[in-house]
């Protein structure tokens, strides 16, 4: 509808210009907005470290220390299918 009115407005064809909605929040919002992107990113480069660490842990424990995939899930908290997938990876 915007598109339109603007079209009609101007007198020019619709599909000559681009229309972007930008919303504008209060202070207090915007700010829990940011935080929250800011948070979910640092989560994300966190859950990325935690998968290296865990497979370097793995690996060391297996061809190391020569534990069984069993007993280094049990030590890291992850199931043994998870120990062999990282393995494998």
């Amino acid at each position: 509808m915007a598109r339109e009115a603007i079209s009609l407005f101007m007198d020019v064809s619709p599909d000559a210009f681009n229309v972007t909605v930008v919303p504008v929040l209060p202070a207090a919002m915007q700010a829990d907005v940011d935080k929250a992107r800011a948070v979910r990113g640092e989560a994300e480069e966190l859950q990325r470290e935690a998968a290296t660490a865990t497979a370097r842990a793995a690996r060391e424990l297996v061809e190391g220390a020569k534990l069984t995939v069993r007993e280094a899930g049990q030590i890291l908290g992850v199931s043994h299918q998870r120990v062999a997938q990282l393995l494998h990876s």
